[in-house]
Formats: structure tokens, sequence, C-alpha cells
């Protein structure tokens, strides 16, 4: 199985709000600085992971996880092919989250922190969390 998309190229992740859909980038810029404190209340950190993903890597993406999920291993990346994706449009954001420097993914301890505050964070800023899905994606937050 492939280890991950490579980290240069087309399929490199791009971690830029500057390639945001202009009106989903004020909302993130209003965002930020309140998940970074909502976190910090739980002695968690954050790193912005991904704005817009190009339609190559969201199709990379969707195909790793698959691979994944076809070996018996836990992976899924994406559930959006490039088509219907967030990323694409420029209208989506994921964040790394890390405690003591270890990254947190998409468990429990990040996702607790944040439910108190998500719906309030939705309704201020114009936003949706998708810890709340069905398929809990907590990194990921989108235009709503």
């Amino acid at each position: 199985l492939p280890s991950g998309p490579p980290e240069v190229g087309p399929l490199a992740p791009n971690t830029s709000l500057a390639a945001l859909d202009p009106a989903f980038r004020a909302k993130v810029e209003r965002l930020e600085p309140e998940l970074v404190r909502v976190l910090a209340l739980s002695g968690i950190t954050m790193r912005r992971g991904e704005t817009l993903r190009g339609w190559a890597r969201q199709t990379y993406l969707y195909g790793i996880g698959r691979a994944y999920q076809a070996a018996g291993r836990t992976g899924t990346v994406t559930n959006a092919i490039a088509a219907t994706g967030n990323h694409p449009k420029g209208k989506a954001v994921d964040y790394n989250y890390y405690k003591g420097g270890v990254y947190l993914g998409s468990g429990d301890e990040a996702k607790n922190a944040i439910a108190p505050h998500a719906a309030r964070m939705e309704a201020a800023f114009g936003v949706k969390w998708g810890g709340f899905w069905t398929k809990p994606d907590v990194p990921h937050w989108e235009d709503a």
C-alpha cells in the first residue's frame, strides 16, 4: 500500500488561506482565532493542514483511502470525489490537532474539545464542522 501522497508537485497539500474562495477565506480568518482559543482550554494546539485541494490530489486521496479499506486497514482520507468535494472548490479547510506534540487525528480528544463549542462557532462564522457528521471528520471545516 502507498504510504501517503507526495508532499511536492501537484499532489502536495496547500495550506494557504489565499487559495480559498474569498468569502470563505474571510470566515476562516475569523474562525481560526476562536478555534485556537477553544482548543487551548483542553491543552490542544492546531496547525492548518490543508485548504484548496486540486482535483488530482482529491482523486488521489479518495483512491488511497479505498486501497487501505480494501486491504482491511483504516484509512479513509476523504469521502468526496473531486467533483463533489468542497476542498477543490476552495470552500473547505482541515486542521491538524496536537497535544504535547502528539498528533490527535480525528480522535475523541480533539472532538470532545471542539464539540461543546462547535454549534456556536458554526452559527457565528457561517461554517460547518465535520465532527458532527455520521462519519466524523474532526479536522474538517467547510462553508455553510
